[in-house]
């Protein structure tokens, strides 16, 4: 109806922390088609619908790059993301079309905050995170929409095929 799309932004996550040895298959089944397989779908609708000079940003995680203990199934749900948009970048850079992930560390978010599994990331996790960034603070959601601002805008024209971490120096 309106000729296609000109910016196209992912976002969403699904985690369960533990170690690999008593994972499940549902655990499994429970973060990859939140995290991974929504991006997938985004995409493949977004190489459909953009227009050539479109812009594509996913949003990934900064644990698909850090192989912290716990955290397997969801950083590698989040580096299949990074992929995607490797890939997507390669494919559609020909009409002009950037494709970008960006990689949020911790972030003041009520997720981060609230998470039902306070015994491990409670406050305690919350200060670990602030003292391993040397920022010395949280990520606000401002500074992941700047990234993504920027990136979309005719500024972050030559960025694609990127994965760009967005950790505060965490990583």
């Amino acid at each position: 109806m309106f000729g296609g799309l000109d910016m196209v932004v992912t976002n969403a996550a699904a985690w369960r922390f533990g170690p690999i040895a008593t994972a499940t298959g549902k655990d499994f089944d429970a973060i990859f088609p939140t995290n991974a397989r929504s991006t997938f779908t985004a995409m493949h609708g977004a190489a459909n619908r953009v227009r050539d000079g479109a812009r594509v940003v996913a949003i990934s995680a900064g644990l698909a790059l850090m192989p912290r203990p716990e955290t397997a199934m969801y950083g590698a749900s989040e580096a299949a993301i990074n992929h995607l948009a490797r890939v997507l970048a390669s494919e559609l850079g020909p009409r002009h079309i950037t494709v970008n992930s960006v990689l949020p560390g911790a972030f003041n978010t009520d997720a981060l905050k609230e998470n039902p599994d306070k015994e491990n990331y409670g406050s305690d996790f919350i200060a670990g995170e602030i003292a391993a960034t040397p920022l010395d603070r949280l990520g606000e959601p401002l500074d992941i929409a700047d990234m993504v601002a920027f990136l979309v805008s005719d500024e972050g024209r030559w960025n694609t095929g990127q994965n760009i971490g967005a950790g505060g120096g965490m990583f």
